[in-house]
């Protein structure tokens, strides 16, 4: 605050960044906290009821009045004539007009309608006034056409409020760029009379904090509205929350020992588990070395009968395997014997297949002969038919000649050794057709031979093929059997093994009785803990009721005092309510002696902040601001000058305010005082 006076008095660059330095504490010193009953309040910004508008206002000047506290300047008030004040602004200037302070790219806005305010304050007879404004439920976004405006949602009561809320702080902290012009009218604002205010929101979701002088006859100061007193609030709390610790304390002492005592318990039970989980190994070492016992002995069991299986299926084995070797031993005898008659066919075939040969060749020499033969006989019939025809001839002859008996008698000397060597080559042939014919006969004999050899062969051929293949199967049946053996003979000596393994386990087990006696005895032991432990259970029980006795005794000494704190509350109310009866009166007072010692004193207006512009909503756009313009001033020679500033400084520097516009880096806020000049 001395930062900001400061600045006020000098004006420059080194004073405003003095006070900006306390921006981002400020900021994050100041949190808005949400209400949920407000959260569940759905409300219509544009059209809002006479009861929601006194709910906004006095939230507002609440959070004014802290600022003004701190600074030093008096309180304002939250009256009816406020808020009707607020409203006719809200609704004449800006909602009828159709007057858009920031316009809808956010740089072809309006600004304050500074007209509009100055024929409602004369009408409503304000002495002095102000407006600072925000753009609050309204945000921009960067569009193809520039800065466009956004939707504004759907509101409710404590939506509202933390417009308002988060706009003052803005303002407080984040005014640099209009001359921390906000700041200012809310700090000292007060025309030289009582201050007042109303707030309101218009139809395009910005709002408006109305600040109007109050003198005697125009009611701006009439029926103030209860607001809350915050140093008597903060006494209360403060002792409310002091009992309220000794009584957390006291619970905490107490609940120490209640937990405390919960431990000793938890270590008790933690014991007595202990002692049963120990019981409970025992049990489960005794019920598994018992179980241990019976599975040895049926290994036992079953490892004997194992091996009397094995032994038995060796025997068969074994037994199988020598009737096996004498087939196979009698396959191969047979083999042999049949091999050998294979042989013997064999050799006869051969002598057949030999003879056979022999018989072809004397059968094809007898043919040879047989075709000489018969060409000779050909040849010789054809000689004695040609003799035959030459005595024929002959014997004509002789018939018809004479003389030629001598040729005759030769010529039948030719015959009849032609007819000789005809009955001789006749002979020869039937001796060689008979040789022939003897011939095939014993070609067809080795031939009948020499298939019956082929037939026998093929038979003995079969024979040992069939006994190639019992020979097989038997040597086939002999590998399996030795397999089996082999088998049987891997599983008597596991079985043997296992046999040993289970006598071994025997002899261990034969020594469980000793194990089990131990673990009994020491089941006996942790019983006797778990009593003792249930014991000290049962004292921790009993101090911990009496803990939880007298922790239910706080706290319904906490709740007491919480129906003390709201009794007192409504004490402070009260108090409150004749502390501004008084204070109206010491007002009066004031301006009572103020007329007489004043009387005739004109006050001159000075230059006050321009009207400027900033970003609205929570975007982070800056405009440049409006030069400053001058006091709007209006004289009203049948009222009486207004008071002096509660602050005790002269009027006139702080009774005249300028219109403001102005760039917030998270929020979009007008600004514009005027003040009435009274004669």
């Amino acid at each position: 605050m001395a930062a900001l006076r400061e600045y006020e008095d000098s004006k420059t660059s080194d004073a405003s960044a003095t006070v900006e330095k306390f921006k981002d504490a400020g900021k994050a010193a100041n949190s808005y906290k949400h209400n949920q009953a407000d959260q569940q309040v759905s409300v219509d910004y544009k059209n809002l009821t006479e009861d929601q508008r006194k709910e906004l206002t006095i939230f507002a000047v609440d959070m004014v009045n802290q600022i003004r506290q701190a600074f030093g300047t008096a309180p304002m008030l939250a009256t009816p004539k406020a808020l009707e004040f607020s409203k006719r602004i809200t609704d004449e200037a800006y909602n009828d007009a159709n007057w858009d302070a920031f316009g809808e790219h956010m740089t072809d806005g309006k600004g304050h309608n500074v007209d509009g305010m100055i024929n409602i304050a004369n009408d409503m007879d304000a002495a002095g006034w102000s407006e600072n404004m925000g753009g609050s439920l309204q945000y921009w976004t960067m569009g193809s056409n520039g800065l466009q405006k956004l939707p504004i949602g759907p509101q409710t009561m404590d939506s509202l409020k933390e417009a308002l809320y988060d706009t003052i702080v803005q303002m407080m902290f984040d005014d640099a760029n209009s001359k921390w012009g906000h700041a200012w009218a809310f700090a000292t604002f007060d025309s030289g009379t009582q201050a007042t205010m109303g707030v309101d929101f218009d139809k395009y979701g910005y709002s408006h904090f109305n600040m109007a002088g109050a003198s005697d006859s125009n009611g701006f100061a009439d029926s103030p509205y209860a607001l809350s007193n915050t140093d008597e609030l903060k006494q209360q709390l403060q002792e409310a929350q002091t009992a309220l610790t000794t009584a957390q304390n006291n619970l905490a002492s107490k609940q120490t020992a209640a937990t405390q005592a919960q431990n000793e318990l938890a270590a008790a039970q933690d014991k007595q588990t202990a002692a049963e989980n120990s019981q409970k190994i025992a049990q489960n070492d005794l019920q598994k070395v018992q179980a241990a016992v019976a599975q040895a002995q049926a290994k036992l069991t079953a490892a004997q009968q194992t091996a009397q299986d094995a032994q038995t299926a060796l025997d068969q084995a074994q037994t199988a395997q020598k009737e096996a070797q004498a087939k196979v031993d009698a396959l191969n005898a047979d083999l042999q014997t049949k091999q050998a008659q294979v042989d013997q066919a064999q050799a006869a075939l051969d002598t057949a297949r030999k003879v056979l040969d022999e018989k072809n060749a004397t059968l094809k020499a007898a043919n040879d002969n047989l075709t000489d033969t018969q060409e000779a006989l050909a040849d010789a019939q054809s000689e004695l038919t040609d003799a035959q025809n030459k005595v024929q001839s002959l014997q004509q002859q002789l018939q018809n000649l004479a003389g030629v008996q001598d040729k005759l008698t030769k010529t039948q000397k030719n015959y009849q050794a032609a007819q000789t060597a005809v009955t001789q080559a006749q002979a020869d042939l039937n001796e060689k057709q008979k040789a022939a014919q003897t011939a095939a006969e014993a070609l067809k004999q080795a031939q009948a031979e020499a298939q019956n050899k082929q037939t026998e062969l093929q038979t003995a051929q079969q024979a040992l093929a069939t006994a190639t293949d019992q020979v097989t199967q038997a040597n086939d049946t002999l590998q399996t059997a030795q397999t089996n053996l082999a088998t049987k003979k891997a599983a008597l000596a596991q079985a043997q093994q296992d046999t040993q393994a289970a006598q071994a386990n025997l002899a261990t087990l034969q020594q469980l009785p000793t194990r089990l006696q131990q673990a009994q005895d020491l089941a006996t032991t942790k019983a006797t803990a778990l009593a003792n432990a249930q014991q000290k259970y049962t004292a921790a029980l009993a101090k911990f009721n009496q803990v939880q006795t007298l922790a239910t005794t706080h706290e319904q000494a906490v709740a007491q005092a919480q129906t003390d704190l709201a009794a007192a509350m409504e004490k402070r109310a009260q108090a409150q309510a004749e502390y501004d009866a008084a204070l109206q009166a010491l007002h009066n007072y004031h301006v009572i002696d103020e007329v007489v010692t004043a009387t005739e004193q004109t006050t001159k207006p000075d230059k006050q902040h321009g009207v400027g512009q900033s970003t609205g909503g929570k975007n982070n756009m800056s405009v440049t601001p409006v030069q400053e313009s001058a006091t709007i001033v209006q004289t009203n020679k049948q009222k009486h000058q207004a008071g002096l500033p509660h602050t005790g400084q002269q009027v006139d520097p702080l009774t005249t305010w300028g219109a403001l516009l102005v760039a917030l880096g998270s929020l979009f806020g007008l600004a514009v005082t005027g003040r009435r000049k009274e004669e």
